[in-house]
């Protein structure tokens, strides 16, 4: 499966061949713990989780927003790839947007991937460009984002991140907030009219990976 699929930039030369009599496990290099995302119910440990924890829960994944592209479970991924802009979701609705990887010097099954970003957005499908998401039930480190203004998503992240910046639109209004732990990224939109959330993206840098 190569749609939307970009190289790993491999650095050295490899001394060894890798056995394959195992599967070994993705590590990311400095260790930071997991963002916990939840959809409707079930916990999803963004850059430790992996494709078959959503299909065991029930979730459905499609390369497409309309959910008629699903991908075979008995596919394998190449290695050193990474994949973007694909769907989870459960009874045609869309929860989310994300990516998985495999960043080993061997193919792997697709279910096997690690999910290492999850996105969604609060906001109506815009002239039908867009897809509508699922957000009821959408939890990022427990914390239900939808109507939050900055203020109150400070008050909710601050003190479980590290680091926490504003990014601003060249007039001066805030677009988003961006809360970062190592390697662990939670960024917040917010609508330039009503300043409450307007989407969120929950991440772990790629090149953190080994």
């Amino acid at each position: 499966m190569n749609k939307r699929s970009r190289m790993l930039v491999v650095i050295g030369m490899l001394s060894g061949m890798l056995l394959l009599g195992g599967c070994k496990k993705q590590e990311v290099v400095k260790e930071v713990s997991p963002i916990l995302v939840t959809m409707d119910g079930v916990s999803l440990y963004v850059g430790n989780g992996t494709i078959h924890d959503l299909l065991d829960a029930g979730f459905q994944i499609t390369a497409d927003e309309e959910l008629k592209k699903v991908i075979k479970e008995d596919q394998y991924l190449d290695a050193r790839t990474y994949f973007y802009d694909y769907y989870v979701s459960k009874e045609e609705e869309i929860y989310a947007k994300f990516s998985f990887i495999n960043s080993q010097e061997q193919e792997i099954p697709y279910t096997d991937a690690i999910v290492y970003s999850v996105s969604f957005s609060f906001k109506d499908g815009v002239a039908n460009l867009s897809p509508i998401y699922h957000t009821e039930h959408m939890l990022v480190d427990g914390v239900n984002l939808k109507g939050l203004t900055p203020e109150e998503t400070d008050a909710a992240f601050k003190s479980k991140y590290e680091t926490s910046e504003e990014v601003l639109a060249e007039s001066g209004i805030l677009l988003k907030k961006v809360y970062t732990n190592g390697n662990n990224k939670v960024m917040v939109q917010f609508d330039a009219t009503t300043m409450t959330a307007e989407s969120v993206i929950a991440e772990v840098d790629i090149q953190s990976f080994k």
